[in-house]
């Protein structure tokens, strides 16, 4: 009850009355909406906000051209697509989970809430990753049972350690930084083999088929207003010997 009454608060003083009964009836009609406008309250963390890219300071102009603005990505879409993965993977707890581009870092607390321990965000903006560490910190102080890290890199350099199978995009970067991620725990799987995940929008427009990863979850969809709270989840496995 109290984070509903904190966000009303909240609300009123933001929003103003009318715009706050307005919004009630959106989310009392709309579970994912709810969902997500509770999240940050409740976990005492700041992510709800959008960034234009113009005002995010990336160190290489170059990356900057590549990159989208910082968006949060939906809770309520994430949680779901975790709950649906148990079904092919089994127990998340300690398949290790990484958010590639996660900016504020609130898939890493949903990731927490689904059970799992390991979890990292790679990030490249110094701004986010300031507003990242600052909510880490805040969700830790009641929150003790998963290891939550974030690293300042440029996505396209990050090499993912062997005990990392579920990774998350929300949508960070254009297509080609896309592929040379995608490269690279291509390159971790030969190398450490097992079974990865990756959790990403139907329209990030990357085609995973490609690379042959198998879509065993969600629904092939371009228009991001068909299918907002949505997210595929793709399968790839080791190439036998």
């Amino acid at each position: 009850m109290l984070p509903i009454i904190k966000f009303a608060r909240q609300s009123v003083h933001k929003h103003g009355l009318k715009e706050f009964i307005a919004r009630c009836y959106t989310y009392g009609f709309d579970r994912a909406q709810r969902y997500n406008a509770l999240f940050d309250i409740k976990h005492n963390i700041k992510t709800k906000m959008i960034i234009p890219l113009d005002d995010l300071d990336f160190n290489d102009p170059e990356v900057k051209q590549k990159a989208n603005k910082y968006e949060p990505s939906s809770a309520f879409g994430l949680m779901n697509a975790l709950k649906a993965l148990r079904r092919y993977a089994g127990n998340l707890e300690n398949l290790g989970f990484v958010d590639i581009g996660c900016g504020a870092g609130r898939a890493m607390f949903v990731a927490a809430e689904a059970g799992i321990k390991n979890i990292t965000g790679v990030e490249y903006s110094p701004k986010l990753v300031r507003m990242c560490q600052e909510n880490i910190k805040n969700y830790l102080h009641k929150h003790k049972y998963a290891d939550l890290n974030v690293i300042e890199l440029d996505a396209a350099q990050y090499l993912p350690p062997h005990n990392i199978s579920i990774f998350f995009f929300a949508v960070p970067f254009k297509p080609e930084i896309y592929n040379k991620v995608i490269e690279n725990i291509i390159t971790s799987v030969n190398k450490h083999p097992r079974t990865v995940y990756v959790l990403d929008y139907p329209w990030s427009k990357f085609d995973f088929s490609k690379k042959n990863f198998q879509l065993i979850f969600g629904k092939k969809a371009q228009d991001k207003n068909i299918f907002k709270q949505g997210i595929n989840i793709y399968k790839l496995t080791p190439l036998a010997n």
